[in-house]
């Protein structure tokens, strides 16, 4: 195999869309619930809209695997959906 450090990286259909998503929008600075809502959104910018097509496997340095539970991502595809709402009408009144 091979060994490679990444602060943000995908892999998997569509990873060349993903990866630029990541680029354009990773800080080094995120803490770790700004980390998750990036992965939700980069995840809604290629699968259907809706929770129930995502999931989000959570790694901490030196802690076991966390799957996070639907409830926090339905929560965070909800937030992320009604800020996009948001955007779309407010360019749609500048215009």
């Amino acid at each position: 195999g091979v060994y490679t450090a990444w602060k943000a990286e995908c892999v998997g259909r569509s990873y060349k869309t993903l990866r630029e998503f990541l680029e354009k929008h990773w800080k080094p600075d995120m803490d770790e619930e700004e980390c998750m809502r990036l992965c939700v959104q980069t995840l809604l910018e290629v699968v259907e809209r809706g929770a129930e097509n995502v999931e989000l496997l959570v790694i901490r340095d030196g802690k076991p695997l966390e799957t996070e539970g639907q409830e926090k991502i339905d929560a965070l595809c909800a937030d992320i959906e009604a800020e996009q709402e948001a955007e779309r009408k407010a360019r749609e009144e500048r215009e």
